[in-house]
């Protein structure tokens, strides 16, 4: 619609070059008084919406400049609407100046549009979110070497419970306590099963940890060229793109029985970061309690997810509750390659 807009701004001056300027009656200092008066009055708008804009971007985290650029380049295309060209800071007008004063109001009608749309654009921005991998400590199985997690930010308060090497936990808040030490508060999921394991507020030192930050994903993006292959029989999951290999990967699916990976045709229908999974719960008779599983992607209503894996390294053999488990680097890379709505295939 924008560029309907334009061309209607931008087509009358190109038909206008032989108009006989002795038909307009009045000076050309005059004409340029009050082209300046309508370009000051544009940029009276515009400098509103420009800080209208900042300020939207702010709480995202865009910078000044990167909003001030495209001011200056919607600037330069003001300009070009007016049909102004300014020569030995003399303007020749290449039009009648009713058609000026006509198609310089709809020019500052059509800015304001361009400046709210670049606003609703900063918004529709996809936001980052901050997760820590714990990098350090025991892997697979709880020792007395793992990192804990902490009532408060320092080694002085209370041990709430021990997190394993590639646990995957959501950030809420940067602390720096009295020591000038960095620690993150932990955020947790809302309506978990068992909020009674959390036993209050977790802090994990920056010593222990690795940050990633996450783009959140919030609208489908289905790309019909990429697809996800599990073969049961062989443990393997295989991702394609154009029918290309991508990655391929030892997994361990679900163990035989009730809690055997479901086979068929599936899509991506739900995507976490970071999943706090709990058992017992209804359905699930075996008990289980894992913080962070990292880069879940769900494929079924049942709840089976394409998900890494920290306590266990059983690839290759069927060890899970139903879901495909993998190594932590795997996972990433999977849960930031394949969109929503990606096809998964579960075979054998």
């Amino acid at each position: 619609m924008i560029e309907i807009f334009f061309l209607f701004l931008i087509a009358p001056f190109s038909i206008g070059n032989n108009i006989d300027n002795e038909e307009l009656s009045f000076s050309v200092t005059l004409q340029e008084k009050q082209i300046n008066e309508q370009i000051q009055e544009a940029d009276k708008t515009t400098y509103g919406e420009k800080e209208k804009s900042k300020g939207l971007a702010s709480v995202r985290g865009f910078a000044d400049d990167t909003i001030d650029s495209f001011f200056q380049n919607e600037r330069k295309t003001q300009a070009l609407a007016f049909g102004f060209f300014q020569t030995n800071n003399r303007f020749e007008i290449g039009q009648k100046f009713f058609l000026m004063n006509y198609l310089g109001s709809i020019n500052i009608l059509v800015f304001k549009t361009l400046a709210e749309q670049k606003a609703k654009e900063v918004l529709l921005k996809e936001p980052k979110q901050s997760f820590v991998q714990i990098i350090k400590g025991c892997a697979l199985e709880i020792s007395n070497d793992c990192i804990v997690a902490r009532s408060g930010a320092g080694e002085e308060f209370e041990e709430l419970y021990k997190l394993r090497i590639d646990t995957f936990l959501e950030v809420d808040e940067v602390v720096i306590n009295d020591k000038d030490e960095v620690w993150y508060k932990i955020k947790h999921e809302e309506n978990l099963p068992h909020l009674e394991r959390i036993k209050g507020e977790w802090f994990v030192s920056e010593n222990n940890v690795k940050v990633i930050e996450i783009s959140e994903e919030v609208i489908s993006d289905q790309d019909k060229n990429k697809k996800i292959v599990i073969d049961i029989s062989e443990q393997i999951l295989r991702a394609y793109e154009n029918d290309e290999l991508i990655i391929e990967s030892s997994v361990s699916t679900g163990l035989p029985g009730r809690h055997a990976t479901p086979e068929g045709e599936f899509q991506i229908s739900k995507k976490i970061p970071s999943r706090y999974m709990q058992a017992p719960s209804p359905g699930i008779q075996d008990w289980y309690d894992l913080p962070g599983v990292p880069f879940v992607m769900y494929f079924t209503d049942e709840g089976e997810a394409i998900h890494g894996t920290y306590w266990h390294d059983k690839f290759g053999r069927r060890w899970s509750h139903g879901c495909v488990n993998m190594p932590f680097s795997v996972s990433k890379f999977l849960y930031e390659w394949a969109p929503l709505d990606t096809k998964v295939v579960v075979e054998r």
